[in-house]
Formats: C-alpha cells, sequence, structure tokens
C-alpha cells in the first residue's frame, strides 16, 4: 500500500510549541503555556482556546511572529525524512497560515492551515480554523497520520494507519487510545516511517 504521510507541526516537526513562544514577547508566557496544555488533553475545546490564544498575540506584527517562528528549532530527523519524501509528506496545523508560512516554505512540503484575516503588517483575527480531517478528502492516497494533542485527534481516527509522536510531549490519553503505534523517539519514528513507504 502507497501511505502519503500528515504530521501535525507543534511539537512532531517543531521541538517547541508555538503560541508560548510568541506569548513570551507580550510577557504572557505561563498563561499561554498553561492554556495550550490544557488544549492539548482536551481539557478546553480547540476553536475556543485557539480563539483567545490569537486574540493574546494579535498586538504583535506578522512580519515579527514570522520571525520568531522561523527560529523555533525544528526535530531535524523528522525534518529530514520530510524533505527526503515531499512528494508523500503534507504538514497539517491548525496554526495560521500567515505566521507560518515562511517556516512551511523552508521545509517544503504542501500544507494545510488555518487562515488569518490581515490587514498590512497586522492580524485582524482568524477566517477558519482548519479541520485537520480535511486532509482524508485532500489527498487521494491512504494516510498514516502522525500527531499528539487532542487536537490531531479527528486527523487519527480516519487514517488508516496512526502514530503518537511522544518525544517532546506526553500524548494525549486519547490519542494514546485510537493510535496503531505509539513512538517515543525521532529516529525511531523514522525508521517505522521508511518501513512504511
Amino acid at each position: 500500500m502507497r501511505y502519503h504521510f500528515a504530521f501535525d507541526l507543534d511539537g512532531t516537526i517543531t521541538t517547541k510549541e508555538i503560541l508560548p513562544i510568541l506569548a513570551r514577547e507580550l510577557g504572557m508566557y505561563r498563561e499561554m503555556e498553561e492554556l495550550t496544555k490544557k488544549t492539548m488533553a482536551g481539557e478546553i475545546p480547540f476553536d475556543q482556546s485557539f480563539t483567545k490564544r490569537v486574540q493574546m498575540l494579535k498586538k504583535i506584527p506578522v512580519s515579527k511572529v514570522q520571525k520568531i517562528i522561523l527560529d523555533i528549532p525544528l526535530n531535524k530527523h523528522v525534518v529530514a525524512f520530510i524533505k527526503e519524501n515531499r512528494n508523500r509528506c503534507h504538514i497539517v496545523t491548525q496554526n495560521l497560515d500567515v505566521w507560518i508560512e515562511p517556516l512551511l516554505m523552508r521545509i517544503g512540503a504542501p500544507y494545510l492551515a488555518s487562515t488569518a484575516d490581515v490587514s498590512g503588517d497586522r492580524l485582524k483575527g482568524i477566517k477558519k480554523i482548519l479541520r485537520k480531517k480535511i486532509i482524508h478528502s485532500v489527498v487521494d492516497y491512504p494516510i498514516v497520520a502522525i500527531g499528539e494533542g487532542f487536537n490531531d485527534l479527528e486527523m487519527i481516527v480516519d487514517a488508516p494507519l496512526s502514530i503518537a509522536f511522544g518525544e517532546i510531549h506526553k500524548p494525549a490519553p486519547a490519542i494514546l487510545d485510537a493510535v496503531d503505534y505509539a513512538v517515543y523517539d525521532a529516529q525511531q519514528l523514522c525508521l517505522l516511517l521508511n518501513r512504511l513507504l
């Protein structure tokens, strides 16, 4: 079977969660980190939490956000796999397209993201929050879904094969209940992915 691969961004491709890093710019790191953890665990509905977190961060110019995100460290093993298999890899993230586009262009794989309402260098709000399950209607091949947060669940439950990746964050309990594999080391993850090529 010829699989394609759908990767979550935060904590799978990046080694840190993006929104708490941005919140540090506004002196709101702790508040954002706590909100992000509760969202990843499924304790707060994603749409509600994401809208609140974007409202907190919209004061930062878009160009500055892009620069900060470009400096966030990436998981070199996962990025190498994606770059070697660009035609079969997709990044599926609910982060805003205008913030993460330069980073994703650097990685060079197709991506799906939430869309932003922007005026000049300022974020006005959210146009549309991505539903991660859409990857299954966008790609004509069976998907291997890789993620760890509760918001990855809709992508994972519809995938013929799924992997919880827990090197950066402990996967949400609902994710562990739904996946075929749980992997806690990036090199081991890539060994598994290479066997599925």
